[in-house]
């Protein structure tokens, strides 16, 4: 066999780190995929993704995340959700990150996270809002007052019921794409750049002039979280999201049910900080 051949993909894979552009999710489900081609049961493919995964990741992969990509390579949805977004431009990114942009100290230090979504989200509407990735719920937001000191992520979207069927496997779920409602905020990340350089890229965004910037979360991590007010016309978010992932922006945070990180919650005791507060 030669070495594009199936098997001799996945074996290459296999012996690779995540990947730099691809996200951990997306190298799994790639490996699901080559698994398919080579001739693999789903049984195998699965034990394949685990030993990935279980390597020096940025982060770990639950069980669920493996099997759901599991079962969408075997079953034949190869597409990811969503529509396709332009790659980085080499080009651009560089034209933009020449000019760095100091990254502000957090005018609000001692807030917390009903400070914030009160003015964002007015009401009382439903939210979602997670400790963790796969440990979460949604309830009014008057009914979260008092317990999101500890959460770390948020639906930037307010919910339309308190659960809805998961795409893969149809199971209710707190967090799911069919009881998220309409969009109201895009959030952009650019976690493959220093933060001065994040910043640069979201005043450039802004500068565009299309689209409000609410606020900047930092995610006590590596990345920025930026808050933009969704415009209500799909077709003008979709091309203000499309020249952010020319900017090199995660294109999965275009799902309405991605989890964004919460303002002013907490990543594993370090706090969220906002340090850009526009709304």
């Amino acid at each position: 066999m030669g070495n594009n051949d199936p098997l001799s993909k996945l074996k290459a894979w296999l012996r690779k780190k995540e990947a730099a552009e691809m996200s951990l999710h997306k190298a799994i489900f790639k490996i699901a995929i080559l698994s398919k081609e080579a001739g693999l049961p789903p049984e195998q493919a699965d034990l394949l993704c685990k030993h990935y995964a279980s390597g020096k990741m940025a982060r770990k992969a639950p069980e669920r995340e493996i099997r759901s990509a599991v079962a969408c390579a075997y079953s034949g949805e190869v597409k990811p959700q969503g529509p396709r977004f332009p790659q980085p431009v080499a080009e651009l990114i560089a034209e933009v990150d020449a000019y760095p942009v100091a990254v502000p100290y957090p005018p609000y230090p001692a807030s917390t996270p009903e400070d914030f979504l009160s003015s964002l989200f007015p009401g009382d509407p439903l939210l979602c809002i997670g400790a963790t990735a796969f440990a979460m719920d949604t309830k009014p937001l008057s009914e979260w007052s008092g317990l999101l000191a500890g959460m770390q992520f948020l639906v930037p979207s307010p919910m339309i019921s308190p659960t809805g069927p998961r795409k893969e496997d149809g199971a209710e779920s707190f967090h799911a794409e069919s009881n998220t409602g309409e969009r109201a905020y895009l959030v952009t990340e650019f976690d493959h750049a220093g933060k001065p350089q994040q910043m640069a890229r979201i005043r450039s965004l802004e500068a565009r002039g299309t689209h409000k910037l609410a606020l900047v979360v930092d995610s006590a991590g590596k990345s920025l979280h930026a808050y933009w007010k969704a415009s209500g016309d799909a077709h003008a978010d979709f091309t203000f999201f499309s020249h952010a992932t020319k900017l090199g922006a995660d294109d999965r945070l275009w799902l309405r049910s991605q989890f964004a990180r919460l303002p002013a919650g907490q990543r594993d005791g370090r706090k969220q900080h906002v340090i850009l507060w526009q709304h």
